[in-house]
């Protein structure tokens, strides 16, 4: 490399020359160089910058766009959506309502078929529970507006016989029931209470207490005479009320029978004729009480047995 200046030959790295102390132009080049890079690198950052900007704008005008696309895509979504679950619920309601409101066949052999509707029992079974709160009711407030005085069935019976026809009146089969709710296995002689039980649905019967007023499910009140209808248990009364009178009449005669043949037996020949007369008679008379409470007896059972 050769100084400007002078000529003399310089090294390629000197920034004078070492003859006449020239500067080298070769620096202010490279300066310019350099400045003139810097300028370009900057030029460039900045159309780079520019370049940047300019998709930076086109986005903003895509997006501009983009609301009215999804708003659009959105409302076809929703009505796809819209149609599919109303299709799902209509297709569940028809299979429930063959399920629940339809008619089943069952064919057991040849031309032999059973058919129930499942709407029937469901309808069973809410006929029954508005018979029990029918029959709840219908106890309780008898027994708000009633008196019940002892434990005995001539006092409880007209209760008894009140109810029955208050759940008649409402459709409801019922029945008259007497017995001793205090003991089980008993017999005719320990009768002493009466209540009502209602058939809220075919075969399945309710106890109603008359003289408390309320529904019970205690055994008892399932086991003992039941009858139809008051008229029936009228009949049961009367005939019940024979019955102990010819019995206990019956039983005192025969006593007194029994002792007129003792008297017969220990007297002696004389003695005896002047007894055989009224022995005849004392026997005559037991034997018409033994038919007349054995007629009773047959009666009575024959209520007890049918109601």
């Amino acid at each position: 490399m050769y100084c400007h200046n002078c000529g003399s030959e310089i090294d390629d790295d000197d920034a004078f020359c070492s003859k006449c102390g020239t500067r080298i132009k070769k620096i202010e080049k490279e300066i310019l160089s350099s400045t003139l890079d810097v300028k370009n690198e900057e030029s460039r950052k900045g159309e780079s910058y520019i370049k940047l900007d300019t998709p930076t704008q086109n986005n903003s005008s895509i997006k501009k766009e983009d609301p009215e696309s999804w708003v659009f895509i959105k409302i076809c979504a929703y009505l796809i959506c819209a149609v599919i679950i109303s299709s799902l619920f209509i297709g569940l309601y028809d299979i429930g309502s063959d399920f629940y409101g339809g008619e089943v066949a069952f064919v057991q052999g040849e031309g032999e078929s059973f058919v129930t509707s499942n709407s029937e029992i469901t309808q069973d079974l809410t006929q029954a529970q508005k018979n029990t709160q029918i029959c709840e009711d219908i106890v309780q407030d008898y027994y708000k507006t009633h008196t019940y005085v002892t434990d005995n069935v001539f006092d409880c019976d007209n209760m008894a016989m009140d109810v029955w026809n208050l759940v008649e009146s409402r459709g409801i089969n019922a029945e008259i029931g007497v017995g001793n709710v205090d003991i089980k296995g008993e017999s005719l002689e320990d009768i002493n209470h009466a209540w009502v039980i209602a058939e809220v649905e075919p075969q399945n019967w309710i106890a109603l207490e008359c003289t408390g007023g309320y529904v019970t499910y205690e055994n008892e009140y399932y086991s003992g005479w039941f009858f139809d209808n008051p008229k029936n248990y009228q009949r049961f009364l009367d005939l019940y009320t024979n019955w102990e009178y010819q019995y206990q009449d019956y039983e005192n005669y025969r006593l007194y029978y029994n002792e007129i043949v003792d008297m017969y037996n220990g007297a002696d020949y004389y003695e005896q004729l002047a007894l055989e007369s009224g022995l005849t008679v004392a026997r005559n008379t037991l034997e018409e009480k033994e038919r007349d409470f054995l007629k009773t007896d047959a009666e009575l059972n024959a209520l007890l047995k049918y109601g």
